[in-house]
């Protein structure tokens, strides 16, 4: 493994360069080349926009066929190459792993307002490279088959939309295949070793995110604590002292969020609620240094107030932005959030009734001095 523009890279695998060369000139192989920059240019005038930058022709380009061509400076300096396939609205863009940030940030400062450029982030690119390619890949698409050299094709793959594109780097025939991230290893190795690979990424994703979820279960322990949630939840495991009700509750709410969507509405609603409650507790930080200018501060923000209040609105654009983006996750996350108003309001009053919030949950975790 070695590095490469931000990933780790296998040089080769246990068989060895030689016998994965010949095999593919053989016969095929399969080649993960997600590290590949892919982007989308939407608009009326998007290939006119990058044949301007490119000495490509890519208005006489006819939809789903593709063109090698190389993107420019201002001098008509090589600034990188690139796959370009026309799409019937778009254009689907190729770039090199090393370039793609800058390539994005070219193409968006040279064609803004002529077409809108968006990384397609969230899709992998496998090419199956060699002779016997499309006798392998037609097993599972058998339109594929037809294609030619320099075309594309939007298809299914085990019931996966994916995009196909009859090209490659190694010289030989051979396919690239682009689909969401997470269908590409259950295409590229089967149920059986998508399932080991969900298995090994899940081993890791909970070990690192342990901490996390133990740190999140403590707000509403600490809302019970202060009388401002329900009593039961702020109760403390006897032997772990740790959150337990509230690590339950925590539990069942995502569970039930993780079955009513895919990955990417619960990636926005989460991001959403976290941005509207970090603005809302950069300001409650804020009003309590001016409330309370007295109280000690053991640990002061660099830059503050400036830190903070960039911080805000950083997070209130980022809100907005999700909500042109994304507006239908944007309302359900406010409805769930405004869902919340109700209970706190009840219990802030039965609280303030009782008079002593400190006494309705008088456990606290433990802590200790070195934490």
């Amino acid at each position: 493994m070695v590095p490469f523009a931000g990933y780790e890279m296998p040089v080769q695998y246990p068989s060895g360069i030689l016998q994965e060369h010949l095999h593919t000139r053989a016969q095929a192989g399969l080649f993960d080349v997600s590290h590949m920059g892919q982007v989308r240019l939407a608009g009326a005038d998007a290939a006119r926009a990058l044949e301007a930058l490119v000495p490509g022709d890519l208005l006489a380009l006819a939809p789903r066929h593709m063109r090698y061509t190389l993107l420019l400076n201002e001098q008509g300096g090589i600034l990188d190459d690139l796959m370009a396939t026309r799409l019937e609205d778009a254009l689907f863009l190729v770039v090199n792993a090393a370039r793609k940030e800058a390539d994005l940030a070219d193409l968006r400062d040279r064609i803004a307002g002529a077409a809108t450029v968006e990384p397609l982030a969230d899709k992998a690119l496998l090419a199956l490279q060699g002779p016997a390619a499309a006798t392998v890949l037609s097993r599972f698409a058998p339109a594929v088959a037809p294609l030619g050299f320099m075309t594309a094709m939007a298809t299914t793959l085990d019931g996966r939309e994916c995009l196909i594109t009859r090209s490659g780097y190694t010289g030989e025939d051979g396919f690239e295949i682009s689909l969401t991230a997470s269908d590409a290893a259950a295409v590229a190795l089967g149920a059986v070793g998508a399932g080991i690979v969900a298995v090994a990424i899940l081993i890791s994703t909970l070990g690192a995110n342990n901490g996390i979820v133990l740190t999140a279960a403590r707000v509403p322990y600490a809302m019970a604590r202060d009388g401002l949630l329900f009593r039961w939840i702020g109760a403390v495991h006897p032997r772990w002292l740790t959150p337990a009700n509230s690590l339950l509750a925590q539990a069942v709410i995502s569970i039930a969020l993780t079955l009513t969507g895919e990955y990417r509405w619960l990636y926005t609603y989460v991001v959403f609620a976290e941005f509207v409650f970090y603005a809302l507790m950069c300001g409650a930080l804020i009003r309590l240094r001016r409330r309370r200018a007295d109280m000690a501060r053991p640990y002061r923000a660099w830059g503050y107030p400036v830190t903070p209040i960039l911080f805000i609105l950083f997070s209130l654009w980022l809100v907005g932005n999700t909500i042109i983006q994304d507006p239908i996750e944007s309302a359900i996350t406010v409805g769930l959030i405004a869902a919340g108003v109700p209970f706190y309001l009840y219990f802030k009053r039965r609280s303030a009734a009782v008079g002593d919030r400190s006494s309705v949950v008088p456990e606290r975790i433990p802590t200790t001095d070195n934490r």
